[in-house]
């Protein structure tokens, strides 16, 4: 029988939508994010940022991530599994690099060459557009992680290893497609 506690798994869900909820009041209450157009009635779900959170930002909101993953798992197998939950963020990133240090790049030095990036600026993709996909591979992932936890580390590890051959594949793909050294 398949016991998952999903009330730890619930309540990072919630604080993660609280976390960015809080960001996209306080931005529109500073000025830094567009107030919504009159015109439109969707514009508040969906607002224009001013300010590009940027490295910094990235790498704070990875950290409190991050601490939230250790400070609620119980077990390594109960880190691995929450840590799935961003999957898609770190598959971006390693294949990123991977590419970048294959074409000689700095790893220092700015780039646009993710993934995600690559779909918003050369494919026209609308960021919503981009940002939904990720979510919902984020969300398929991490629950069918936590779905296969039972059965041991060795199931939950090579659906990862799958998943991750699969994003490698749609991401060259794509880079291919585009037909650019990005």
């Amino acid at each position: 029988m398949l016991k998952i506690d999903f009330s730890l798994y619930f309540i990072s869900f919630i604080l993660g939508g609280a976390g960015a909820w809080l960001i996209s009041s306080w931005g529109k209450t500073l000025g830094l994010l567009d107030r919504p157009n009159k015109r439109s009635s969707h514009s508040s779900l969906v607002p224009k940022a001013r300010v590009f959170m940027g490295d910094v930002g990235s790498i704070l909101l990875g950290f409190v991530f991050a601490g939230m993953v250790v400070y609620i798992s119980k077990s390594f197998l109960e880190f691995v599994c929450l840590a799935g939950f961003l999957f898609p963020f770190y598959a971006d990133e390693l294949t990123t690099m991977m590419i970048r240090i294959r074409d000689g790049e700095k790893l220092s030095k700015p780039h646009r060459r993710h993934l995600y990036q690559l779909l918003a600026n050369e494919y026209q993709i609308p960021h919503w557009k981009v940002s939904v996909g990720y979510g919902f591979a984020q969300l398929l992932i991490g629950i069918s992680i936590l779905l296969i936890k039972d059965i041991g580390y060795m199931a939950v590890i090579s659906a990862l290893v799958f998943y991750f051959g699969f994003f490698m594949m749609v991401s060259f793909f794509v880079r291919k497609k585009n037909g650019s050294k990005r």
